[in-house]
């Protein structure tokens, strides 16, 4: 029971950590992309 908790408690660390870096990766897209097409 206790290893179980912990693999889910991992699993869903991880999915945390990308979730924030995919959306640091999609504001500075957004960011590089608007200061390219400015002029």
């Amino acid at each position: 029971m206790k290893n179980n908790n912990l693999v889910s408690t991992r699993i869903f660390t991880g999915a945390a950590i990308e979730f924030f870096i995919g959306i640091k990766v999609m504001l500075w897209l957004l960011g590089y992309t608007r200061s390219q097409f400015l002029p």
